[in-house]
């Protein structure tokens, strides 16, 4: 593997490419047969030394080649590999190296706490996973077992219901006959519960100047998320501030997200 495709690899698993760069690698990852199986197979060993650091890991695969017929010290192979440029011109390296990487994979498998599993963790995807919960229905409440007869209960009832569909269709309907601050929250925590992160982040932008105090926390709460599930990071962040000035329901939430950010 050359210095340029390690460092590019590297890159891609940490997620440090620009989107220009992004759409590339993955183009050649569909072209380049010899490149993808590149990329794989650099994984686990680019995983392993970020999961225990370069120094520790060398220790490990260092262990590793005093029992077997290793290159020793391995890394010098791999600053060789490097010094060449390219593969096939030197045979022995080439067998060595992936030799070294399956060992670094045995490492990450044994390791679950490794920096690929920390990271999956903090990925904005993973985090709106983590923090989301729809906000209950606490504007018209079901009675188990009674009757649902106003507009806004059935809605909220298919709210409750996770049929998020068949809310956004009735609070629409309710919204153009009477807009009111509980129909319109609803409608954007419908449209963030059934993962239409932008519909409900023009909403929960309206809402957030504009409605009593009983909803204005939850408002800007949620629109944090809904930033957060559309991979805006910097805009989750500036709605999180404003959550983290004052004491309110969300500031601990608000303040523990903005450090995983």
């Amino acid at each position: 593997m050359s210095n340029t495709n390690q460092l590019l690899i590297e890159k891609y698993i940490e997620g440090k490419l620009s989107a220009e760069e992004q759409t590339k690698f993955e183009l050649r990852l569909v072209s380049d047969a010899a490149f993808a199986k590149e990329v794989n197979e650099a994984k686990d060993l680019l995983i392993a030394m970020h999961a225990f650091g370069r120094s520790e890991l060398k220790k490990e695969l260092q262990g590793i080649a005093n029992a077997a017929p290793l290159p020793s010290p391995v890394f010098s192979v791999i600053r060789d590999e490097e010094a060449k440029g390219s593969e096939g011109q030197n045979p022995r390296l080439g067998r060595s190296y992936w030799r070294i990487v399956s060992i670094a994979a045995a490492i990450v498998l044994i390791c679950t706490a490794g920096w690929f599993f920390i990271r999956k963790e903090t990925s904005p995807e993973t985090l709106f996973i983590s923090y989301f919960e729809p906000y209950p229905n606490v504007a018209a409440p079901i009675v188990r077992n009674g009757a649902v007869k106003k507009p806004l209960e059935q809605a909220l009832l298919m709210y409750e219901q996770q049929n998020y569909v068949a809310a956004i269709d009735q609070l629409l309907a309710i919204a153009q006959k009477k807009p009111t601050e509980v129909v319109s929250f609803y409608l954007a925590m419908s449209y963030l519960s059934n993962g239409n992160a932008p519909e409900a982040i023009k909403r929960f932008e309206a809402l957030k100047n504009h409605v009593s105090a009983s909803y204005q926390k939850q408002a800007l709460w949620y629109l944090a998320l809904a930033f957060l599930a559309d991979k805006q990071v910097d805009k989750c962040k500036s709605v999180l501030k404003q959550l983290m000035k004052e004491d309110n329901f969300y500031q601990k939430k608000a303040t523990k997200l903005f450090k995983q950010l």
